[in-house]
């Protein structure tokens, strides 16, 4: 039986956590507008709890909103500060680490023309692919071009417009 590949949890908090923050924490110096459409409605209720501001009743619902709240007030600089560390040190090539579902080749435009490879455990690389292709209409609209293995990882080339 074959299993669909699934973003690691880890992919998806720290994404649910730039959703979270984004315009709200830092306003004028962060916004990633790309995490939210990475993210599948079950995992944006709890983004909206922390954009709204209202803890829920139930304690499961409050674990994931302070679990979110707290990543949100953590992304936000940690994402400022590689922003500023990339925009500093321009270069015609990008590797993003444990790339999860990073949206910065997407909505970095310092990043027009750089080849950016993302390279992640196989499993949140595909299922990266899906998400980002899975709307055309809701997604970023940028293409993923092609995904190379690179020893137990692998790595994705994305496509600037």
């Amino acid at each position: 039986m074959s299993r669909t590949p699934r973003a690691s949890r880890t992919a998806v908090l720290v994404c649910q956590g730039r959703a979270a923050a984004d315009a709200l924490i830092a306003p004028g110096r962060f916004a990633d507008p790309t995490a939210l459409p990475l993210l599948r409605p079950d995992e944006r209720e709890a983004v909206q709890w922390v954009r709204d501001g209202v803890p829920p009743r139930t304690w499961q619902q409050r674990v994931d909103y302070e679990t979110v709240r707290a990543a949100a007030e953590l992304m936000a600089p940690r994402t400022i500060a590689i922003d500023e560390a990339v925009r500093a040190h321009p270069s015609p090539q990008l590797v993003i680490l444990g790339a999860g579902l990073d949206g910065r080749a997407w909505r970095m435009p310092e990043l027009a023309g750089v080849a950016v490879f993302e390279v992640d455990q196989p499993a949140t690389q595909q299922d990266k692919r899906d998400r980002a292709l899975l709307d055309a209409a809701r997604a970023l609209a940028l293409p993923v071009r092609r995904a190379t293995s690179l020893r137990h990882s692998r790595v994705m080339v994305a496509d600037r417009p």
